[in-house]
């Protein structure tokens, strides 16, 4: 609605065009008016001296013919002023139509959209260098811990992760707080391995997400998929 407003206001806001037609047509109705009144009057005075019936039959003629003519003109004026505004009314709906406030929202939109994989492709070449980082750091023999957030790790291949100091060191923490046994059928110190129960925090490692078991356990749960002697 607030557009079809705007475009009605801007329409008739605008200054109406002159035609050619319009000028000669409001002309003739000016010209009308003394015309009939002369033919009347010419008329009148041709059946008083004459006092003819044909005369005043003329006379009734020319008026009616006069007043026809200017009905005719102003009907023909009136529908082209008409035609004329519905025109300048469609160019301002049009116009509206184009610089509604969505479109340029829209152009936000896809501009952003078109942004973003830009940016993951400039984000490439960092994990890149994270990753070569970690190649470094192995083949020192860890000398250099390279820091880094979870979101960074998350971010490696989980074998190049499980690499990484900071799984090393949630690995023996994890081994010590249990004793070295299996958190199932306590067997160790031997055959024991660290697991994850849930990799929504890789990275992070609580320690309710780890849980250590033996080779067996750990062996008859994928068989399986419980736990059991």
């Amino acid at each position: 609605m607030g557009i079809l407003k705007n475009a009605s206001e801007s329409a008739s806001r605008a200054p109406e065009p002159s035609k050619p037609a319009d000028t000669i047509f409001a002309i003739a109705r000016l010209l009308l008016v003394p015309a009939s009144t002369i033919a009347v009057i010419t008329a009148a005075l041709v059946w008083l001296l004459y006092d003819t019936g044909f005369s005043m039959i003329l006379a009734l003629f020319l008026l009616f013919f006069m007043l026809a003519v200017s009905l005719l003109l102003g009907m023909m004026v009136s529908s082209l002023t008409g035609e004329g505004r519905t025109e300048e009314a469609q160019t301002g709906t049009e116009q509206a139509l184009k610089e509604r406030p969505g479109d340029r929202e829209r152009e936000e939109q896809q501009g952003q959209q078109e942004t973003r994989p830009r940016e993951a492709e400039q984000d490439r070449p960092k994990e890149e260098q994270r990753r070569m980082a970690y190649r470094t750091s192995q083949q020192d023999g860890g000398a250099h811990t390279v820091p880094v957030s979870p979101k960074e790790l998350r971010a490696l291949p989980y074998k190049e992760y499980l690499r990484t100091p900071h799984w090393k060191r949630k690995r023996e923490a994890k081994l010590r707080s249990v004793g070295r046994r299996c958190q199932f059928c306590n067997r160790g110190p031997h055959n024991l391995d660290v697991h994850h129960r849930t990799y929504e925090r890789l990275g992070e490692e609580l320690d309710q997400d780890l849980t250590v078991l033996c080779r067996a356990c750990h062996t008859n749960f994928h068989e399986n998929r419980t736990l059991g002697r």
